[in-house]
């Protein structure tokens, strides 16, 4: 699969967020176990150059095979954008097998409705 693609209409809020270095699908804020496992099963084995992108309303895209990890970025990021909902910013979560998510990251965008 050359791009993977889940949207959830309603994600449980996360109990705390918690910031691994490594990818692990368990660990993957505002998405739900469904999505998890999905995750889980073909994102750590996916062809590299991969990326995670992520929105707070439980949403994410992913992209694997690109020639490079910043065209990964900037391919999920894309991805997420025009599959979200279009008021929330998403985040990038994982790029290959390191989380790039981190407390810095800003996802106070992704939680208030742009104007």
């Amino acid at each position: 699969m050359a791009n993977g693609r889940l949207t959830g209409r309603t994600a449980p809020e996360p109990r705390a967020l918690t910031y691994p270095t490594r990818f692990d699908a368990t660990a993957v804020p505002f998405l739900n176990d469904a999505q998890k496992a999905e995750l889980g099963a073909r994102y750590p084995t996916a062809r590299q150059h991969r990326a995670i992108a992520i929105w707070r309303l439980g949403g994410f895209a992913w992209v694997v095979g690109r020639p490079s990890a910043a065209e990964a970025q900037r391919d999920a990021l894309q991805n997420c954008q025009r599959f979200g909902d279009g008021n929330r910013p998403c985040f990038l979560y994982s790029v290959d097998d390191q989380v790039v998510f981190t407390p810095q990251t800003d996802i106070s965008d992704a939680i208030r409705p742009r104007p």
